[in-house]
């Protein structure tokens, strides 16, 4: 192929690289109903779990929320936010007050960045260094389960508090290396 044939292909901007588990979680901007924020500033110094909320489909929402908001004090005993992603304006949505806060956004970049579509039910955990700690898909007819996230957030913390692996007994351990959670 002649130089100058090169030079006349249009140039292609390569994808950007997909966020992997254990990489820096990038810092983008909330807009929280009538406030905007930063996640960084908005996480402070614990865990943030982010999940998209389907577009349009009402019922399926309003159930994994039902069974999501019993789990929520047990989040928050772990120093754990929860916040959902929403792309598109949802009827309907904060005419109840929610146990978790929700992100308005619009041009998608959120959802770009942490690899979150609105088609899948996706989850990201963040730790408070900062990293992506674990990145979970959900097929687009399946309810995430938000008590195997709480699960393996508990599991992670306690992996990182004795700064090596989990055992595969973890849950009897945990009442006695961290007392009632």
């Amino acid at each position: 192929m002649s130089l100058a044939h090169l030079l006349e292909r249009p140039i292609r901007p390569e994808p950007a690289a997909a966020l992997r588990v254990g990489d820096h979680a990038p810092d983008v901007e909330l807009r929280l109903g009538t406030q905007q924020s930063r996640l960084y500033r908005w996480i402070d110094d614990g865990w943030a779990v982010l999940f998209t909320l389907r577009d349009g489909d009402a019922l399926d929402r309003a159930a994994e929320m039902r069974r999501l908001a019993p789990l929520v004090p047990d989040f928050r005993a772990r120093f754990v936010k929860l916040l959902g992603i929403v792309t598109q304006p949802v009827p309907g949505l904060g005419e109840e007050p929610l146990p978790f806060a929700v992100s308005f956004d619009q041009d998608g970049e959120i959802a770009r960045r942490y690899g979150l579509t609105t088609a899948a039910r996706n989850v990201a955990v963040i730790d408070p260094e900062r990293r992506l700690r674990l990145l979970l898909g959900y097929p687009p007819r399946r309810e995430r389960d938000f008590a195997d996230v709480l699960r393996l957030i508990t599991a992670l913390q306690q992996a990182d508090a004795r700064e090596r692996a989990g055992r595969s007994d973890w849950r009897a351990l945990q009442a006695t290396t961290f007392g009632a959670w």
